[in-house]
Formats: C-alpha cells, structure tokens, sequence
C-alpha cells in the first residue's frame, strides 16, 4: 500500500515538474506550482516515514 501510494505522489510531482516547465514564463503560476510541490512533497515524506500510521508523527497546525 505504501508503495503504491508513493508511485503516485511520484507521477504527481512529475506531472507538476512538467507543468513548471511549460508555464516558466508565468510566474504567478509557476509560484502556486511551487507550493503544491512541497506540499506534496511533504506528504510524501510522512508517507515514507509511515506517519499517517502515527497521529503522534504528524505535524501538528
């Protein structure tokens, strides 16, 4: 399950690398790009250290 969900995040971030490229010239864009990619990047990370398994682990708001 994990890997399964870490293959997704993957083609998410991707796609989302991709679309930075093609609208660069956008910098509105390119800013709200960015900051889904280190969101998901952030989840990504509490995937990988199975955080979602752990209420104690994630970060608290």
């Amino acid at each position: 399950m994990v890997r399964l969900k870490l293959q997704r995040i993957d083609e998410m971030i991707h796609r989302l690398k991709e679309e930075q490229l093609r609208t660069r010239h956008d910098e509105a864009r390119v800013r709200e790009i960015i900051a889904r990619l280190n969101h998901i990047l952030q989840l990504r990370r509490q995937i990988e250290r199975r955080a979602f398994l752990n209420p104690e682990l994630l970060p608290r708001n």
